[in-house]
């Protein structure tokens, strides 16, 4: 869940899923998706790019996330993160040496950037590749924990689902990627709500609530603040007829 000041509110990125898609076809969504074979490092790796393995392991393992008793510690979990952020919207958290968020908005380096990105969905090339060529460091550190969701044990497809929050300035570019995925916008939690009351933007229950969860918050400071502090537990969803339900206290996540 990508996010941006603007003005007195803060607006999300969210993507329209393909109407072909095989599971969640024609709703908006946040981007993402699975971890693949490039997405694992070796620490020596990850420390040259930028990454504190010890660090992302740790925060993992506050809120008790299985992943991080991965051989990786959970390292490709980021990894995956920041990769699909960049493949599916457009956005790469990655710093250059003075600290600064890269900026791919001029158009050089957003033709240059958009190759890369499509070399990348393709698998032609790996996040670690690119931040190596490009001189950039991958800033996992701007990913923040947010939940963690599995879908309900008779869905007839399963997922184990972590969603992060992270800030990008004011007037940061985004795009969908023309593939998986046919529209993206930037909006206001509040307006996205409103525009699913109206039936004008589709979107999946746990998507919904996550939108809602946003919707009570002002300032991108104020919800980063709350993220880093919140506790968190999985919540595994129930089905009742076409509705899911909580199988459990329905706030205790938030």
């Amino acid at each position: 869940m990508v996010v941006r000041p603007e003005a007195d509110d803060f607006e999300v990125f969210m993507v329209r899923r393909h109407q072909a898609a095989k599971f969640a076809a024609d709703v908006f969504v946040f981007p993402g998706g699975t971890v693949r074979a490039d997405d694992h490092l070796d620490p020596d790796e990850a420390t040259t790019l930028g990454l504190d393995p010890g660090a992302l392991h740790a925060a993992l393992d506050a809120h008790q996330d299985p992943f991080g008793l991965e051989p990786d510690g959970g390292l490709s979990l980021w990894v995956a993160a920041l990769r699909e952020l960049f493949e599916e919207a457009g956005v790469l958290l990655a710093e250059n040496a003075g600290g600064a968020l890269a900026d791919l908005s001029a158009p050089d380096r957003a033709d240059h950037f958009q190759a890369l990105r499509d070399r990348l969905q393709g698998g032609r090339l790996s996040l670690a590749e690119l931040g190596r060529r490009e001189g950039l460091l991958l800033a996992a550190e701007r990913l923040v924990y947010f939940s963690r969701w599995i879908t309900p044990s008779r869905s007839p497809r399963r997922y184990d689902t972590r969603f992060f929050v992270a800030e990008v300035p004011a007037g940061h570019l985004a795009g969908h990627c023309q593939i998986e995925t046919t529209d993206g916008v930037w909006i206001s939690p509040r307006d996205a709500l409103a525009r699913q009351a109206s039936e004008d933007f589709p979107m999946l229950f746990v998507t919904r609530e996550h939108v809602k969860r946003l919707a009570e918050f002002r300032r991108t400071e104020a919800l980063i603040e709350f993220t880093r502090n919140k506790p968190i537990s999985a919540i595994l969803p129930s089905l009742e007829r076409e509705h899911p339900s909580f199988a459990s206290e329905p706030r205790q996540w938030w």
